[in-house]
């Protein structure tokens, strides 16, 4: 296993080091011997570095991720979807492709890439500086989840499923920053939607667990919701069977439920089962058929036509995962 040090974190030191207020381009390709890919990076202004990871290694590697000399700094990491070719279908909010995490960089740690394994994302570090300028110009309640992440005692981190509108701007950045002849005030524009979006999104999940514990019917609908993803491979009980198990009246399940969740009973059952059977298909020698019959589909032509409603893509064009 091989250890190197983040290339973007390498590059955000040495531009930081530097007192430079011009913008910074760089590539850091990976060595033949090593994979392929390339990490493409720019330094939009000083505080606020942003890169675009393209690789892929031939063994297992560890980047370190090492303090900085100076003030706390900030990592978001957005993973584009691999099953696809390109990286450019969005995975819906469910799955765990396309998830954003938010952290602290003031402690080490590693982070570990496996070989074989295409990895696409975007990334960006802030300067603690740079965040709290910018987040109090938009809102105390960020600048509040960025003072409270930054006072962890240990490494935490913030993750988030994104919606496709983060995920197009997110595509978005990553082209303009591939791109060597695009503004970086045009970057600067787009990271800072996707960074609304992203923390908007983090306060909205807050608020929802807020309102899921204030609910009287919150510990029976919490139930009801584990039941209903443990089912995706039978048939989906009724609304009536399920209000009679649990002991609550049936208009009562279905409004609450979707006031909690934000989705229908109904809904929330078939995206446990299409994101069961996506897992499925990322498996090497992953047989339609077979998956198709362990969801409950007596037919591939329901499975893949309610798989390809969902998804935009038929069950055969699944990329799978390479061990």
């Amino acid at each position: 296993m091989a250890i190197a040090e983040d290339p973007l974190l390498r590059f955000f030191h040495g531009y930081s080091q530097s007192n430079s207020s011009e913008h910074l381009k760089g590539k850091g390709p990976v060595p033949r011997e090593e994979g392929t890919g390339v990490v493409t990076m720019i330094a939009i202004e000083p505080g606020l570095c942003v890169g675009c990871y393209d690789v892929m290694y031939l063994q297992d590697i560890t980047f370190r991720y090492p303090p900085g000399p100076s003030s706390t700094l900030f990592r978001l990491v957005f993973s584009f979807s691999t099953l696809f070719p390109g990286g450019d279908f969005y995975a819906p909010h469910f799955l765990t492709n396309n998830k954003t995490s938010f952290s602290a960089v003031n402690f080490r740690r590693l982070a570990f890439l496996p070989k074989q394994k295409k990895y696409r994302s975007l990334e960006f570090v802030f300067s603690k500086n740079w965040l709290e300028r910018n987040c109090q110009v938009s809102s105390e309640r960020i600048l509040l989840l960025v003072q409270l992440l930054a006072g962890k005692a240990n490494h935490s981190f913030m993750n988030e499923l994104v919606d496709e509108i983060s995920f197009e701007t997110a595509k978005s950045i990553a082209s303009d920053v591939e791109n060597e002849n695009i503004s970086t005030l045009h970057i600067k524009s787009r990271i800072f939607t996707f960074l609304d979006l992203f923390f908007q999104k983090t306060i909205q999940r807050a608020d929802l667990v807020t309102k899921k514990k204030k609910s009287p019917d919150y510990a029976v609908l919490s139930q009801v919701e584990k039941s209903l993803s443990r089912l995706p491979g039978d048939e989906m009980p009724s609304i009536a069977g399920l209000a009679k198990e649990f002991n609550i009246g049936s208009s009562t399940l279905k409004r609450q439920f979707k006031l909690i969740y934000n989705k229908s009973i109904y809904n929330y059952y078939l995206e446990q089962k299409m994101a069961m059977g996506m897992n499925m298909l990322e498996e090497p020698n992953a047989s339609v058929s077979d998956i198709a019959y362990k969801l409950g589909y007596q037919k591939i032509n329901s499975f893949s036509k309610i798989f390809k409603k969902h998804f935009g893509i038929l069950p055969s064009e699944v990329i799978p995962h390479t061990k």
